[in-house]
């Protein structure tokens, strides 16, 4: 969404994880999605849409856009924004929006986006919504894919090359509202698959698309086979979705090699408003694991979403799973298990998986995902940080971190030393109830230990 002035300039476009704030008389939503540029960069699109909230709004309003170094704050890009508003706009009119669509070429690291409302005399900030990001590679031995993005219209064989929206020969439309309803009916998504043929095997990849509501019963579904015979593939396709009643939905799309029994998936929310529709009485238990989004993954998928589920199940649950002898039942214990910790927290399934998500951009080194480390897992058990204090390393002392949660058991704090100098921080410490507690832990910190 912003350009680094200094790298590319930005590239505007008619307007991708999702980020929405109703910004005083405007509601403001922000998207993004990553792809593969060369073998050392990375492609970020930035989608934004602006919408006036009722239709009383009315004259000029500025924008501001900022890219920012996650670690030091410093501003690499920013570009300002001015949009007209008439009387009578609504929100729920998207012709009458400001949309639009950054783009920027960025090396492997962190950033933060930043979309403010500001002033348009004193340039003082009125509201402003973030996301941080991680930019890595998409080099390796496997098959790696891009975000999943979630698009309003996909034009296929479009010979519009000029437009900001082309590529790969088509036009791609992103949707950063992630709302859908009976006037836009489809939803389209896009996908980048990398590194498909780094080994020949005659066994072609699996990929399966589907739809699966906020109970995790799968909606919609599509199987099919890729061949090997390419490098790297791009995916498209549509789902309609007017059978559908007015809630949450997620849109999984997962690769499955065979050969290499290796799996990785993309996963994206959207919302639907359909008043049109009621939602229907709970299925029984079998027919809902029927229809859910574990009754056909792949072994390699179910187990890698349990692994990744390990640090809430319990003891008995984990010993049960290793028991298990055949991929049904695996997929059968994965519904059980998410379904009784969504029962009364429907979302609690999507927020989980979204930390999972974060401490792998945030908390990644070496070949290790970022949801195995010592970070990852807390903030994926507690979640982000009231208070982050970094220590650089310096000549007599090892990099750390300490985090700060004011709202667990009266006040708590993590302990990180990152004894390697490779972004691979231990927990030396916590204050927290039943973590690892080691009151004299500066010590480990003395010393250059590199």
């Amino acid at each position: 969404m912003r350009r680094f002035t200094q790298i590319i300039p930005f590239l505007l476009i008619v307007g991708y994880t999702f980020v929405f704030s109703q910004i005083k008389d405007v509601s403001l939503y922000l998207d993004f999605a990553r792809f593969r540029y060369d073998d050392q960069k990375t492609l970020l699109e930035i989608y934004y849409f602006i919408a006036p909230r009722n239709a009383e709004v009315e004259g000029e309003r500025w924008f501001k856009f900022n890219l920012k170094e996650e670690a030091s704050g410093k501003v690499l890009a920013t570009k300002t924004l001015r949009f007209e508003f008439q009387k009578g706009d609504i929100e729920q009119d998207a012709s009458t929006a400001k949309r639009g669509m950054l783009k920027s070429v960025l090396p492997e690291g962190k950033y933060v986006l930043e979309l403010m409302q500001i002033d348009n005399r004193t340039e003082a900030v009125l509201d402003s919504i973030g996301y941080p990001l991680a930019v890595k590679g998409f080099n390796g031995e496997r098959v790696t894919l891009s975000d999943l993005e979630i698009c309003s219209n996909i034009i296929p064989n479009s010979p519009n090359k000029s437009s900001d929206y082309h590529k790969n020969g088509m036009d791609v439309f992103p949707n950063p509202t992630r709302i859908f309803s009976l006037s836009s009916p489809r939803v389209y998504y896009y996908i980048e698959m990398y590194n498909l043929n780094k080994k020949t095997h005659a066994t072609p990849y699996h990929i399966q698309v589907v739809i699966a509501d906020k109970e995790g019963q799968i909606r919609f579904r599509k199987d099919y086979h890729r061949p090997r015979k390419y490098e790297s593939l791009v995916e498209r396709g549509a789902f309609d979705i007017r059978k559908l009643e007015s809630g949450l939905y997620t849109l999984i799309f997962a690769l499955t090699d065979s050969s290499e029994n290796y799996s990785v998936y993309r996963r994206e929310n959207f919302f639907v408003v359909n008043p049109k529709v009621v939602a229907v009485k709970e299925e029984d238990d079998e027919e809902g694991f029927r229809k859910s989004e574990y009754y056909t993954l792949p072994e390699s998928i179910v187990d890698r979403m349990f692994e990744e589920a390990e640090y809430i199940a319990t003891p008995e649950e984990i010993k049960i799973y290793q028991s298990l002898a055949n991929v049904q039942a695996k997929r059968k214990f994965m519904y059980d298990f998410w379904r009784k910790r969504t029962k009364h927290n429907p979302n609690f399934k999507d927020e989980y998986y979204e930390r999972i998500e974060y401490a792998n951009e945030h908390f990644s080194y070496a070949k290790t995902p970022g949801w195995k480390s010592d970070r990852g897992r807390i903030y994926i058990l507690y979640g982000k940080p009231d208070q982050i204090d970094h220590y650089p390393s310096e000549s007599n002392t090892l990099p750390y971190e300490i985090w700060f949660y004011y709202n667990i058991e009266g006040g708590v704090e993590f302990d990180f030393v990152d004894f390697s100098g490779f972004g691979d921080y231990k927990l030396v410490n916590s204050t927290k109830r039943n973590e690892y507690s080691d009151p004299n832990w500066r010590r480990l910190i003395q010393g250059n230990r590199f």
